[in-house]
């Protein structure tokens, strides 16, 4: 079986099975130079399968956003919405290493047919010195990060290993096992879980959180401007906050709600709130880390409007249902 494109005729479907094949092999081995020179080509055929598939329905004229979602900060509800309520098709950018999924490598042919138009991706990337040339040489000229408070997420990330959150069905179900497997690794016994585990973990693990935020943080100081950041805090107008995003990237895009809730969302919907998952003398202790370390990058500032402006908002709203995680 042979995929047109126009009047161009293309390699087999089996040629790129053999690609993927071999794809694989290099990526789990953690050859991600050999990885990346694969996908250069395998992206080639997943944008042809896209138009084959999509054809019209494709919305190039909206424009690609290259985007960053702290793990456990909802990026999971907001991609979702891209694709389902804002005609966004998912096409990935560039390739993780698979035992660290923030240790993300743009590929740039990958990149250069995204930035066509219409796409969305979701990734944890971080600014590495290699991505932030390869975004240099494709003229990208802004990215999206969006954040949470790091103790916050590492306390979202505790019970993402203990398989809670995952969402609805059979795929929902096979996260749960890989997320159990891969909490274990990381000293999450489900067997255990509670308050003291909790806390064990969030004091180990919070600096992972830190580290991922300080870097964007260093970027946008670096480069004024080139990084438009969202918070956890704003989800609970997620129409209000793809709204800015989108004005900031100058989206041209068509009226949209945002859906309620999807079988594929991440999230925990009859959780306590996270302040009172740990003691308040470690959150004191952790939040002593945060400052020392993200303040002279200006983010206790940044959250301080965001927090002020949601409670000037919830002042005259009625309270939400709880946010994604």
């Amino acid at each position: 079986m042979t995929i047109r494109w126009g009047s161009a005729r293309v390699h087999s479907i089996g040629y790129y099975t053999h690609l993927s094949r071999y794809f694989r092999t290099y990526r789990q081995s953690g050859d991600m130079a050999n990885a990346v020179a694969l996908w250069n080509e395998i992206s080639r055929h997943r944008l042809e399968v896209l138009l084959a598939e999509r054809g019209n329905a494709l919305c190039f004229r909206q424009r690609s956003i290259v985007s960053a979602f702290m793990p456990k900060s909802g990026g999971t509800f907001l991609f979702n919405r891209l694709l389902q309520d804002c005609n966004y098709a998912e096409y990935w950018w560039g390739i993780s290493h698979p035992s660290d999924q923030t240790a993300v490598f743009a590929v740039p042919d990958a990149l250069a047919r995204y930035l066509q138009g219409g796409f969305a991706s979701h990734t944890h990337a971080r600014p590495s010195p290699y991505n932030c040339r390869v975004f240099n040489e494709a003229r990208v000229d802004r990215i999206w990060v969006h954040v949470r408070d790091p103790i916050d997420a590492t306390i979202a990330a505790y019970h993402h290993y203990l398989g809670e959150g995952q969402g609805e069905g059979t795929v929902a179900e096979q996260r749960r096992i890989e997320n159990l497997a891969e909490g274990v690794r990381l000293g999450v016994d489900p067997n255990e879980a509670g308050p003291e585990a909790c806390e064990a973990f969030v004091r180990e693990h919070v600096s992972f959180m830190i580290g991922w935020l300080r870097e964007w943080l260093e970027i946008e100081r670096l480069n004024p401007g080139f990084v438009h950041f969202t918070h956890f805090e704003e989800l609970d107008d997620a129409k209000g906050l793809l709204s800015r995003v989108f004005r900031a990237f100058d989206v041209e895009i068509e009226p949209f709600e945002i859906s309620p809730r999807l079988a594929s969302d991440r999230r925990r919907t009859d959780h306590p709130d996270s302040e009172g998952e740990i003691s308040a003398a470690l959150r004191r202790e952790l939040g002593r880390e945060v400052e020392a370390q993200l303040a002279p990058l200006g983010w206790l500032d940044r959250l301080a409007e965001v927090r002020e402006a949601r409670s000037a908002k919830a002042a005259c709203t009625d309270p939400s249902p709880s946010s994604p995680e």
